[in-house]
């Protein structure tokens, strides 16, 4: 197919964004009646996500002449899903043209704005029927009818029964064509072809994999000869949180004189609010003479009405009460016939930044906030809306309460599910240009599409309540183009404001001075250190901090999230930032690899690529949280509790952090445990104010004489929230209201031997690399973190030279002195390991046993029940119980997992509750594996593990944080060197042992709570 005029090889040129497409318009369906717009029933609007095919070829120049027209029934075409990639999909498999993944460099070579020699073409043909018109009120006189296109990466072109119709770039944003004229009575031939790799590429460098296809949904919608093309919703919260604005901006086409427009205001039940209504007419141009065309050149507006309306005792919107109303909107004509009707869901707070504050609803709220990708580990960029909804409500009730778009738009269904749970969002533009990074933001061919893309995201979601910020871009240097994308953001939208990264990002990689304002309204690096961050602070900040990026979540990762919020919390100006990321862009390809392990760079035969490192999420591939989830839930939580005891009563002591809950909305249930096991449980309704402290005591709390107590309290949802399930914990504190003490064992000088299911271990200095000691494959393999030393020292093969020297694969001599001596029913074990000066900085100094393999039953008392670390210690202390399989993380790379810190005990038995007890002298950590450190090594994916039949214990004397080191600060938990010791007992246990102490209990419940 050859092309000529305004589409002559469209997808090379980067100046050129869009050919007949319509204006942005926000998402907004139209409707014939106000009753049916509130029961969002029949609008305006048919999804053709079914029934396309699709032809793959190597470039758009091959597509054969007739294709838009030519019958669909034969090869090459192939039934295709819509939205979904064809990257994911068996037809993108038999084309050979699959996923891609880089995180900085291009995927191809060649300098801006180069394309490869076979850009990839996806020829997407669909039969639009005359019943499906008829759904979009599409058809019958004076009907207008729009095809909409959601996304389509990266660029593509359409046609209507074969007659040009336009094309578009931003593969993030909708897209709308008027198809008016080129409809025909009966069936229509709708094609688009997408094209995968263009110019408008080297600005979606994203970190992410690069796809193919239509991935947002494909529409058609219609509306009359004279209809409603956008509606604008500004709010504005006063001062006194109670009375608000709203500025309704209606934009008409075909407007005629006589035409106007009703507004209301309602609640989401259709309860009219008080005096919250009025009208407009629709502005025309006044020709009717010279001298009024003259006066009109300067005054007209064009096709659109405004109104104002003043709105009394309404309930913000917030992340803890988000409360929405609906703007019902009427276009009339003359006569007042209703000609369309568009409601808009809205909510009203305040967003403003005064000195070193942001603040949302006059209220200086800390930024809990989770980065965010489209990706399905099966669908790849493609995501149903029940699949967005379900991901919203899951960031929410782990403990955020902001989300950050990167690095694009998103679709609206899942901005609708943030106002709707409360969530605070930065919404960023479809912009970065990381792999060359000065270049491209100079480029004049690209100016177009830096400006035009800001524009366009602020047109589609400028309704949305939770958007508080509009981010201009991702990693794109810093040029003029920014400057002037953050002046339009201000000036078309005051009531938000402007974020970029790369404004400031030389002063916080490099030192350089501070950029000015222009591009950013507050300051948000990425990864910054913690001293660096408390440096910035001392110095007297001019506006607020909130990191845009920090704490990567790669892998066993998150270590020192708590010295980031002690930050947060003791200095102005930081307030909050924006965990790297959600999920891992682990992809599921089975047809492919040949597994059902998620997959990453390289996995597709993608090069060049980065590997694992787009698996970085706080949860897994297919949404199961990480532990490390359970580390940011409590370091936020919104309830803080400390307790003590005095003269036989508890003192519980409440500090309610929310802005506007009271405590009362969740019960508080207090359990006190003595060496573990539950000894005293209350459950009350504690009522503090918002941002207010009680203390409360309750009386008759006698205490045993013996053992280490510890005092928790959880504080439960009581019924359903947008932030929580009924039932579900909200926050928990634990305090220590007596500490622990050994107890030596009693000696039995009968024998020297440990039970007969274990030997006694050997010293081990290794464990399985986690994703930021360093990378085991990509182009960053022994360059970042400690694991290139750990190699070079050969610390994965140690080697017993004699009783008390092991030697390192580097010819190092390791000190290891041991003494057994026997104890009732076992043996006590003190191990003491020297560790030389040049050693320092290893991942653990431990003792190594094996079990067989059926004692996978798992008893401890220590932190728990998740996976801790020794830099990620936010868990409470118990007895807990467990298996060997279920303490297996699923990390996408396999690496060390299942730390437990602090524990004092911990029983591996069989089915029959036979195995042994190892109790420790000083709470240490310990962890379980059916795999071997070798073996976690090794493998690249979970399809690489082989279970070599043997349960795998590790204690230890000292274990190496696992810190951010991937992309971001190294653990501040290190191994030091010189001496390490660890004392512990092991003795049998069987099925008629006790398991627990028997403890008394409490003669009465508590009296009194006041």
């Amino acid at each position: 197919m050859q092309f000529s005029g305004p589409v002559r090889a469209w997808w090379l040129d980067p100046s050129l964004t869009g050919v007949h497409r319509l204006p942005p318009r926000a998402d907004c369906r139209s409707y014939s009646s106000a009753e049916q717009a509130r029961h969002a029933s029949r609008p305006w609007w048919t999804e053709l996500d079914d029934r396309w095919r699709v032809a793959i070829v190597e470039h758009p120049e091959q597509a054969p002449p007739d294709w838009t027209t030519a019958p669909t029934n034969n090869s090459p075409w192939a039934p295709i899903a819509v939205p979904g990639n064809w990257t994911m999909q068996a037809v993108g498999r038999a084309a050979g043209d699959l996923p891609h993944y880089t995180n900085i460099v291009m995927p191809f070579g060649g300098d801006p704005p180069n394309v490869p020699p076979r850009p990839i073409a996806g020829l997407y043909r669909r039969t639009l029927t005359r019943a499906e018109l008829r759904r979009a009120r599409a058809i019958g006189r004076n009907r207008r009818c729009v095809l909409h296109i959601g996304g389509a990466e990266s660029t593509a072109a359409v046609w209507c029964n074969g007659q040009f119709i336009g094309t578009m770039s931003d593969s993030r944003l909708p897209s709308e064509f008027d198809i008016t004229d080129h409809i025909i009575d009966g069936p229509n031939e709708l094609a688009i072809m997408v094209v995968r790799w263009s110019a408008h590429t080297w600005i979606e460098d994203q970190d992410h994999w690069f796809h193919g296809g239509l991935h947002r949904r494909v529409a058609v919608r219609g509306t009359g000869e004279v209809g409603v093309d956008n509606v604008s919703v500004d709010t504005t919260l006063n001062a006194d949180g109670l009375t608000a604005m709203a500025t309704v901006t209606t934009r008409v086409h075909g407007a005629t004189p006589g035409l106007s427009v009703r507004a209301r205001i309602e609640t989401l039940g259709g309860q009219p609010l008080r005096r919250a209504s009025g009208s407009a007419s629709v502005s025309t141009f006044d020709a009717s003479s010279q001298l009024a065309s003259m006066v009109d050149a300067y005054r007209h507006p064009g096709p659109v009405a405004v109104i104002e309306l003043a709105v009394a005792s309404i309930r913000p919107w917030s992340h803890e009460d988000p409360q929405r109303y609906r703007v019902i909107v009427e276009l009339v004509d003359d006569d007042g016939t209703v000609i369309e009707v568009v409601p808009i869901v809205t909510g009203f707070r305040s967003v403003e930044i005064r000195g070193a504050e942001l603040l949302l609803n006059g209220k200086p709220v800390v930024i809990a906030g989770v980065n965010r990708h489209d990706h399905h580990h099966h669908h790849g960029k493609s995501n149903t809306d029940g699949e967005l909804r379900a991901e919203v409500f899951s960031i929410r009730r782990a403990g955020f309460n902001a989300l950050r778009t990167a690095h694009y738009p998103p679709d609206p269904v899942l901005l609708d599910a943030c106002d709707e749970v409360g969530l605070w969002v930065i919404c960023e533009a479809n912009l970065e240009s990381h792999a060359r990074w000065n270049e491209v933001v100079n480029d004049p061919r690209f100016t177009a599409s830096f400006v035009e893309r800001v524009q366009r995201t602020v047109a589609v979601h400028r309704n949305h309540p939770s958007v508080m910020a509009w981010s201009i871009g991702n990693e794109s240097g810093y040029g003029a183009v920014h400057d002037a994308a953050a002046a339009w953001v201000r000036r078309a939208d005051p009531h938000r404001f402007v974020h970029y990264e790369g404004a400031n990002s030389e002063y916080w990689r490099v030192g350089a001075a501070p950029a000015d304002d222009r591009a950013s309204d507050i300051e948000c690096p990425m990864y910054p250190r913690v001293e660096a961050l408390i440096e910035w602070a001392t110095q007297g900040p001019r506006r607020p901090l909130i990191m845009c990026e920090y704490s990567h979540a790669m892998g066993n990762s998150n270590g020192d999230l708590d010295r980031y919020w002690l930050a947060i919390e003791h200095h102005h100006g930081l307030q909050g930032g924006f965990i790297w990321d959600w999920r891992d862009q682990g992809l599921v390809a089975p047809e492919v690899t040949g597994h059902h392990a998620p997959v990453y760079g390289g996995a597709f035969g993608d090069t060049p690529n980065d590997a694992a490192f787009c698996c970085n999420g706080i949860c897994g591939a297919d949404g199961t949280p990480h532990p490390a989830i359970e580390e940011h839930r409590w370091l936020t939580r919104p309830i803080r509790t400390t307790m003590r005891v005095r003269s036989g009563r508890l003192d519980v002591s409440v500090e309610n952090r929310w802005w506007t809950l009271p405590t009362s909305v969740v019960r508080a249930d207090i359990n006190v445990a003595v060496d573990g096991v539950p000894f005293w449980r209350h459950t009350a309704t504690i009522d503090v104010a918002p941002q207010q402290r009680r203390t409360i005591t309750l009386d008759h709390l006698a205490l045993p004489s013996e053992g280490e107590v510890t005092a928790t309290i959880r504080w439960i949802a009581r019924r359903e929230m947008p932030w929580a399930t009924n039932g579900q914990i909200v926050a928990w504190d634990q305090t220590m209201l007596r500490s622990r003490r050994w107890h030596a064992p009693l000696s039995d000088p009968s024998g020297t031997r440990p039970p007969a299911l274990i030997g006694l271990g050997e010293l081990s200095l290794w464990r399985a690399p986690t994703d930021n000691d360093g990378q085991r494959s990509g182009p960053l393999v022994d360059v970042l973190g400690p694991l290139r030393r750990w190699r070079r020292w050969g610390l994965e093969h140690l080697e017993q030279r004699s009783d008390t020297i092991w030697v390192t694969g580097d010819g190092t001599e390791v000190g290891h002195h041991r003494s057994v001596m026997p104890i009732v029913g076992g043996v006590r074990i003190v191990d003491r390991i020297d560790i030389p000066d040049h050693l320092d900085d290893l991942p653990r100094v431990s003792i190594h046993l094996r079990l067989p393999a059926r004692f996978d039953r798992l008893r401890w008392f220590g932190r728990g029940p998740w996976e801790t670390a020794s830099d990620r210690r936010a868990a409470p202390l118990g007895i807990w119980e467990s298996s060997v399989d279920e303490e297996y993380i699923a990390y996408t790379v396999p690496q060390h997992h299942g730390t437990h810190i602090d524990t004092r005990w911990l029983e591996l038995t069989d089915a029959n509750g036979n195995g042994v007890r190892i109790t420790l002298r000083r709470p240490a950590s310990f962890d379980v594996s059916r795999y071997a450190p070798s073996v976690l090594t090794a493998a690249r994916t979970q399809a690489d593990l082989v279970n070599d039949d043997v349960v795998h214990l590790h204690l230890d004397a000292a274990l190496r944080g696992v810190g951010t080191g991937a992309c971001g600060p190294d653990t501040s938990i290190t191994v030091p060197t010189g001496r390490h010791q660890l004392e512990w007992c092991a003795t049998q246990v069987s099925s008629k042992s006790s398991r627990s102490r028997s403890i008394a209990r409490p003669s009465r419940p508590p009296a009194s709570t006041r």
